[in-house]
């Protein structure tokens, strides 16, 4: 299963998420690639360097997609860091996608800051997932989590998912929300690792176990359509 976060802006939980997601899926066993199309903490979160080379880097030579991944502390859990050079998408991005699609993981998990890094390649996405919570901003995340959703639906068929964080969060249409919640303190600021490998027993762990129970279910009813 290839599944997208995303949120409109930065400093929204959106590679906290990820990766505790990616940790989570590795817990149950399942093989799991991240792909940090961010630019962003990835790497920092699994103790990796963010100095190693990564898609930045692919990009601009002929080597294959296993010289770059890169093995987390997490089993079960592989990493495609950003890289050291920035890169542009179009073919290079159809191609790394479509070797994925036919590769070994269960899950492809990608952090996307889609301000910077269009949807290029989202027809072979099975799920945009939008980081969503109150906040003084969040008119205007509606409406750019709304206009991405027509603007990817025009071009791929997937689902939309909403991952909502702490009590009331607001409602976006087209987007069917997951039932499991994560709690919003700050504790989830707190953290740079995986809060189910390095606090086990926390209420943000449980609920980031029980938000990737219910991810995977939902990936199996894929399957099975």
């Amino acid at each position: 299963m290839f599944m997208a976060i995303t949120h409109p802006r930065n400093g929204t939980f959106r590679t906290t998420t990820a990766v505790n997601i990616a940790a989570c899926l590795g817990v149950y066993e399942k093989r799991t690639l991240v792909v940090d199309v961010a630019g962003g903490d990835v790497s920092r979160f699994f103790g990796v360097s963010r100095q190693l080379p990564g898609l930045g880097n692919m990009y601009r030579s002929a080597e294959a997609l296993s010289d770059y991944v890169v093995a987390t502390e997490v089993p079960g859990v592989d990493l495609l860091p950003f890289g050291t050079g920035s890169f542009a998408f179009g073919m290079f991005w159809e191609s790394l996608l479509e070797e994925l699609c036919h590769g070994t993981y269960d899950f492809v998990v990608l952090d996307v800051n889609l301000n910077v890094y269009p949807p290029v390649g989202a027809r072979y996405w099975d799920a945009l997932c939008f980081v969503n919570h109150r906040s003084p901003y969040q008119d205007d995340d509606i409406r750019a989590m709304e206009s991405t959703v027509n603007l990817v639906s025009g071009v791929a068929d997937m689902a939309f998912r909403l991952i909502n964080i702490g009590e009331y969060p607001p409602a976006v249409q087209r987007v069917e929300p997951f039932a499991a919640t994560l709690p919003l303190d700050s504790s989830i600021r707190r953290y740079h690792e995986p809060v189910v490998t390095s606090l086990v027993t926390s209420h943000l762990s449980r609920s980031f176990l029980q938000l990737t129970r219910e991810l995977i279910d939902y990936a199996d009813e894929l399957a099975t359509c």
